[in-house]
């Protein structure tokens, strides 16, 4: 496997001989993102790769982010899934809203912090708390 300082590179190099759109390449990430947050709590397909894994860390999270020229559509793709992800894996949900937040923080977004926020405070009300998930919360 390639280490990650070449593999983030390769990647930005294909991203600007493709040409692809902001919107195209944070719809490839994200979905990378969701995927790698549902895989860390499940068992992988034969033959499907992960492209993120939570346990690569903070900056391989931060490159992968970067790799669209605007975090913040990362951000609201992401936020969008939130509704997609079954609410039985909670821990999914709770890493999610985490890197929205960090899509968000990148630049300093507002808005969309407090969309995660509001987000955060409604699931730790209506699930989290009642259902005695302390250590996500």
């Amino acid at each position: 496997m390639l280490e990650q300082p070449d593999r983030f590179r390769m990647a930005k190099t294909f991203i600007k001989a493709q040409g692809l759109s902001a919107d195209t390449v944070a719809e490839l990430v994200s979905d990378a993102l969701v995927q790698g947050l549902l895989a860390s709590t499940q068992e992988l397909q034969p033959g499907e790769k992960q492209i993120f894994r939570p346990s690569d860390g903070q900056e391989s999270l931060i490159q992968l982010i970067r790799l669209c020229e605007d975090s913040n559509i990362v951000g609201l793709k992401l936020m969008e899934y939130l509704h997609n992800v079954p609410l039985r894996n909670l821990n999914s949900v709770v890493e999610l809203l985490i890197v929205a937040h960090s899509c968000f923080s990148l630049t300093c977004n507002m808005e969309g912090i407090v969309r995660v926020l509001q987000a955060a405070r409604h699931l730790s009300h209506t699930y989290l708390a009642p259902g005695e998930h302390y250590s996500l919360l």
